[in-house]
């Protein structure tokens, strides 16, 4: 796949794989970092421009990657992959699996809580869009 070119796709690279299966994982995970102490270290001014300037780039990103998605996944089924989607039930039916939750309770644990950080901050990313 072409990587510089966002939804241009090597016909050679789809001639690999017969099927896509959305999965639901992160889209695109990008991520705008600065670690505590730096952040902290700024004047309040200029920490209040840099969160402006962060969700103004999550605004006009956000759409743009949606659609990216959308685009990138007709090409594939427009070159003959076949694109396979799961009903809501059958994720939250995996996410119940005592397996299932025990891996992710491990992983949450090596992270220090890191990934129920996310999980929410996610969660209240998903009920903002929603307004």
């Amino acid at each position: 796949m072409n990587i510089h070119k966002p939804g241009s796709f090597d016909p050679w690279a789809l001639s690999l794989e017969s099927y896509l299966a959305c999965t639901n994982h992160i889209l695109y995970a990008n991520q705008i970092a600065i670690s505590k102490e730096s952040y902290d270290a700024l004047p309040a001014e200029y920490q209040q421009a840099l969160e402006q300037a962060v969700s103004e780039a999550i605004a006009e990103i956000r759409p743009q990657l949606t659609q990216l998605d959308e685009d990138s996944k007709q090409i594939m089924v427009d070159s003959g992959m076949e694109l396979i989607e799961y009903d809501d039930s059958f994720f939250q039916e995996i996410l119940a699996l005592d397996s299932v939750t025990a891996l992710y309770d491990q992983i949450n644990e090596d992270v220090n809580g890191l990934g129920t950080i996310l999980q929410e901050a996610l969660a209240e990313a998903a009920a903002g869009q929603a307004e």
